[in-house]
């Protein structure tokens, strides 16, 4: 197990461990009409929660699985303490449970099949980060409390506060801790990558930052802006003013100067895919004014125009990153309605359904959502509509096609592989004589 991350402390721990979920290992496959794969059952819980009670979990960074869905983590409080269980190995530890909106209790990390980091508060210890596998248990660093993270797509990296760095945030990487100005940008790439904007000295300044270095770490010579973003190979700084928005490529200069690109409108956001190379940006037509009419346009194409409004965890990219999924909610007739927009794509979902995760193909069609109607989160495979279970996540594409998600039924944690439709097999034609 390779795990770099910088450690200012390497410390042993006695472990005392409590009752936990127990690990099942079962794999049923089903075949019968509308459905062609496997469930595989990864744990079972000490009770059947409810699915409010899952959400809380999930949100308090209290419940994760890993990327692949093959292996899940979970905090369970106990009183005064909070005990950590991963299907995987033996993770047992207990937590003080910290109490306080400036605590939030113990938060899972990361977790993988073999290891898990932790934030919490072991006694006789500052609250910090713990890496725990089997027979480990190993304080790394002090961390006051953790503020939140940065996501694009798999990738995450966890977001605290440390008294080393007073009045800054610091970015918890695979290749060591990152203090920043508590307002900086951060857009992350699945190359663990970031691309950063922050002020220093009173100007701000942009720069790309990884286990190899910072570059090109530029002054920006427009404010305010908006993101620093990589596209296609090139880095961009969106920058907005009351008269004008442009796109402007730093690094590469022509006869000294950045080159500029006009954006046809006020610009409100960017997003750009985790692999760079696709571009999203969302503008407001400059005769809107007091109007929701907007532009989304992918690459400099124009996807849609209309009345809606676009948040930043909206977008869902495709697996290259070269195509999406953007959740809006569109009005249509004086009502708000809740629509999947893809280049290929609009799709309008009844009044009180919420669209929770999508999958979307390299060449935009919808392959995969899980909804969410009031009461029962529903997957949704291929316009197959499947079982209504109180919680369903991590909605993600095998390197194989099917298509994967993990469920809670009962008092047990599913991982559910779909291959249907790779199955599925035109009929030859037939010729008679």
């Amino acid at each position: 197990m390779t795990v770099r991350i910088l450690c200012t402390q390497n410390k042993e721990v006695a472990v005392t461990t409590l009752a936990t979920p127990r690990t099942q290992s079962s794999v049923v496959r089903l075949s019968e009409p509308g459905f062609s794969g496997e469930m595989h059952t990864i744990c079972q819980l000490p009770l059947s929660p409810s699915a409010l009670m899952l959400r809380r979990l999930m949100a308090g960074d209290q419940l994760a699985c890993t990327p692949s869905g093959s292996h899940v983590a979970i905090i369970l409080t106990r009183d005064q303490e909070e005990e950590l269980f991963h299907s995987g190995f033996d993770a047992r530890m207990v937590f003080q449970r910290l109490v306080g909106k400036d605590q939030g209790g113990t938060r899972i990390l990361r977790v993988h099949d073999n290891h898990v980091l932790v934030w919490g508060q072991v006694r006789g210890y500052a609250p910090g980060v713990w890496l725990i596998a089997a027979g480990l248990r190993q304080y790394l660093f002090p961390m006051n409390r953790m503020v939140g993270s940065y996501t694009n797509g798999a990738v995450r990296m966890p977001v605290g506060e440390q008294a080393a760095f007073p009045g800054e945030n610091v970015i918890i990487t695979p290749w060591g801790l990152l203090p920043i100005a508590t307002g900086a940008k951060v857009e992350l790439y699945a190359d663990e990558t970031l691309c950063v904007v922050e002020e220093l000295g009173g100007r701000s300044y942009a720069y790309e930052i990884s286990q190899d270095g910072i570059e090109p770490f530029s002054p920006c010579t427009i404010d305010p802006t908006i993101r620093f973003v990589r596209w296609q190979g090139q880095h961009l700084l969106a920058t907005r003013t009351p008269y004008r928005s442009l796109l402007i490529e730093t690094g590469k200069h022509v006869d000294g100067k950045p080159r500029l690109v006009p954006i046809d409108g006020q610009l409100e956001e960017v997003w750009s895919s985790p692999t760079h190379l696709g571009l999203l940006t969302l503008v407001r037509p400059r005769d809107a004014a007091g109007d929701e009419r907007r532009l989304l346009l992918n690459n400099q194409t124009l996807v849609h125009e209309g009345a809606f409004t676009l948040a930043r965890p909206d977008v869902f990219w495709s697996q290259s990153g070269t195509s999406f999924a953007a959740r809006m909610r569109v009005k249509l007739d004086g009502k708000w309605h809740e629509h999947l927009v893809t280049p290929v794509e609009d799709r309008e979902f009844p009044e009180g359904v919420v669209v929770r995760e999508v999958l979307v193909s390299d060449a935009g069609a919808i392959e995969a959502v899980i909804v969410h109607d009031g009461v029962w989160d529903k997957p949704i495979v291929h316009g197959r509509r499947l079982t209504a279970v109180p919680l369903a996540w991590n909605l993600h594409e095998h390197p194989d096609g099917s298509i994967v998600w993990n469920t809670v039924h009962d008092d047990l944690i599913l991982r559910w592989i779909d291959r249907t439709h790779l199955e599925a097999r035109p009929l030859r034609p037939t010729t008679t004589r």
